[in-house]
């Protein structure tokens, strides 16, 4: 499909997500009463008709190929697969474990197509968790939860491109939900869930760090209980692949961010074709 037919069918698609959230925000009162009564359904049907059924139109019904990273992430899912290992036999700039997270939908279904529906279940359990913790606070948590749906920026970023920026918040969640059940001498268990992301998604999660820290009563417990983890984990890697398990570090030395070509590219593609 050519990519200026593309940007006309996705501003289409941001018009109509963008007027759905109008009418979610407006009707405030008929959300909390769905809440108390038909949370599951109301839930369930916003994941059913604003991704499983677009899921499904994309790459079933239209057959069009997965974009963005996941050719990418197929590629190292494939390789974990096969049974290569991490950094060594495939490229990979997340974090060890990842690429054999991603093929688990692949044993089932060998289609870069089963990654993205795997990412929007990923989304989906993530979006129910926190609307979950929320709901005991807030009678505006499914409208919210909703409205999120609708983003324009998440429907794409998840369904064309099958992202997993939001396992972050994810793993951030799981954090929190743990302090809140275990309200003194949570350090361990929050050290093990960190150190778990750590090993798990990227190393960009680094940054939520510093403010944990501070937050925390005992950040040296916790600091040990990540090391108690993490230098294993490195040893490990080390006496196996060498320096090679700092891939997804030196990834940063590439400066990948949106310029003004690729920002422009569907109206330079109107006068000149670019391959």
């Amino acid at each position: 499909m050519p990519i200026l037919t593309v940007f006309y069918i996705k501003l289409i698609i941001n018009l109509g997500l963008t007027f759905g959230i109008f009418w979610v925000i407006s009707r405030s009162d008929l959300f909390s009463k769905w809440q108390k009564e038909n949370e599951k359904l109301i839930f369930g049907l916003g994941f059913l008709i604003l991704r499983l059924i677009p899921w499904a139109g994309i790459f079933l019904i239209v057959s069009e190929e997965p974009r963005g990273d996941i050719p990418f992430f197929f590629y190292k899912a494939e390789a974990a697969k096969n049974g290569g290992f991490v950094y060594r036999d495939f490229w990979s700039y997340h974090a060890p474990i990842y690429a054999y997270i991603i093929s688990l939908p692949v044993w089932i279904w060998h289609n870069a197509r089963a990654i993205v529906l795997f990412m929007v279940l990923m989304e989906s359990g993530i979006l129910w968790l926190t609307y979950q913790t929320y709901k005991q606070k807030s009678s505006r948590a499914l409208q919210l939860a909703i409205i999120y749906y609708l983003l324009p920026a998440g429907f794409m970023y998840i369904l064309v491109d099958g992202q997993e920026e939001v396992w972050f918040w994810g793993a951030a969640l799981l954090i929190w939900r743990y302090t809140i059940r275990k309200t003194d001498h949570y350090e361990i268990g929050i050290g093990l869930l960190y150190a778990l992301a750590l090993l798990t998604i990227k190393v960009t999660f680094i940054f939520l760090l510093p403010a944990l820290l501070v937050v925390v009563k005992r950040p040296v417990k916790m600091l040990l209980v990540m090391a108690a983890v993490g230098i294993p984990a490195v040893g490990f890697l080390y006496w196996q692949i060498g320096d090679l398990f700092l891939m997804p570090i030196r990834h940063t030395e590439q400066l990948m961010t949106p310029n003004l070509f690729s920002v422009s590219r569907p109206f330079v593609e109107m006068i000149i074709h670019i391959n």
